[in-house]
């Protein structure tokens, strides 16, 4: 596991790479997408954990923090769509460089799923676009953000006491919220992907949405797993379970799906 920081002068980008452990056929990377810094620390040992797996499988992996949030320069209330899809983009290029590959695949949670497919479709060439648990509402996906503010509030027995322009405790501004819930996946078509794979702890009528809209390279419609939780806490679901990190890998190292 290396640190390192990449991108452009002045808003260089924190990276986490975590290097293949064992040898395999050609460079193999994966890049991991975190949702949005409101659920940063929710699924910060998902994320971690599933480098982890990937490296022993024989995949280089990189995970890193968008412009304005955890330790990547910018202030937090810098962040935006546009500014968070370069910075996928450059992420992309360091994992190229960093493994000696030619192309990568990607795993998006969350928001980050949104913003792999919108990469992808917008020329990042992947070789697995993976989709956990995607939004294809970004409007719908603001509303479930605070709907977990509030029930966080409820459990500590507090009234919700956010500050305008701000959300679960991290900066919000109106401009990103606009940009994020202008986010709709269904009417994305195809992305420069070889393969597109969702992963969700349950049915749900919006990745069905994704499935119908998307379509690879090839026009094949994404592949959807259902992957039930260990964990009985609906609310932290697929953030804590460690059975679909196990399966995304050995998808993605070709052992299975």
């Amino acid at each position: 596991m290396q640190p390192i920081y990449f991108g452009k002068s002045g808003r260089q980008l924190l990276g986490v790479y975590h290097p293949a452990l064992v040898r395999r056929p050609g460079n193999a990377a994966v890049l991991l997408c975190y949702p949005a810094v409101q659920e940063y620390m929710r699924t910060h040992w998902a994320m971690r954990k599933l480098a982890t797996l990937l490296a022993r499988e024989g995949l280089h992996a990189l995970r890193f923090d968008y412009h304005g949030t955890g330790d990547s320069a910018g202030g937090a209330a810098e962040g935006s769509v546009a500014r968070w899809l370069e910075d996928v983009r450059a992420a992309a290029a360091e994992l190229r460089d960093q493994a000696g590959a030619r192309r990568v695949s990607l795993v998006g949670l969350r928001l980050g799923a949104a913003l792999g497919a919108l990469a992808s479709a917008g020329g990042l060439e992947l070789k697995d676009l993976v989709l956990w648990e995607p939004p294809a509402d970004g409007r719908a996906h603001v509303s479930e953000l605070e709907a977990i503010e509030r029930i966080s509030y409820e459990n500590f027995n507090v009234r919700t006491v956010s500050e305008p322009e701000e959300l679960l405790g991290y900066p919000f501004p109106a401009a990103l919220r606009a940009e994020i819930e202008a986010i709709d996946l269904r009417a994305v078509s195809r992305c420069a992907a070889d393969r597109i794979l969702i992963y969700a702890s349950e049915a749900r009528p919006e990745h069905e949405a994704i499935r119908a809209a998307l379509r690879d390279r090839a026009g094949r419609p994404p592949e959807s797993h259902v992957v039930r939780e260990e964990a009985a806490d609906r609310q932290e679901g697929v953030l804590l379970s460690s059975r679909v990190l196990q399966q995304m890998a050995g998808a993605l190292s070709g052992g299975g799906s």
